[in-house]
């Protein structure tokens, strides 16, 4: 019973986030493009047709989890990002075109703008950062 309620509450809560922060489309069968913006029913199919000079931010493709609404949304929240269209996808030949990744790629470089927590060359330890 008490898994039942979780269930419940869990589908709930996904059909409340997906309405409230996506508004997405599937443009390709790899790629998909969603705008976070605070005008969240305002979303733009192709970077063409967006204007010149908007910024392209990657994330993967998939089920949507909060770590990468929350990057999408604090990225909308500077300036330089505030209109930049949000791609979906884990193809690595569209992410490396991108201005900045979140939660895919499996890189951390800040100076490329590449943040991923999953980070496959990832060694260190805190004692060994620390030191």
């Amino acid at each position: 019973m008490i898994s039942a309620l979780k269930q419940i509450r869990a589908n709930k809560l996904h059909k409340y986030y997906k309405s409230v922060f996506i508004k997405s489309f599937e443009s390709s069968k790899t790629e998909q493009s969603m705008d976070l913006s605070t005008n969240a029913k305002r979303f733009c199919p192709e970077a063409e047709e967006c204007g010149n000079g908007r910024a392209r931010v990657g994330t993967h493709d998939g089920i949507f989890h909060c770590d990468e609404i929350l990057a999408c949304f604090l990225l909308k929240q500077l300036s330089q990002y505030s209109n930049a269209q949000i791609i979906r996808t884990r193809d690595e030949s569209v992410l490396k075109e991108l201005d900045v990744v979140v939660d895919v790629g499996g890189v951390y470089d800040a100076n490329r703008h590449r943040y991923d927590h999953h980070q496959r060359d990832f060694t260190h330890t805190l004692s060994s950062i620390l030191t």
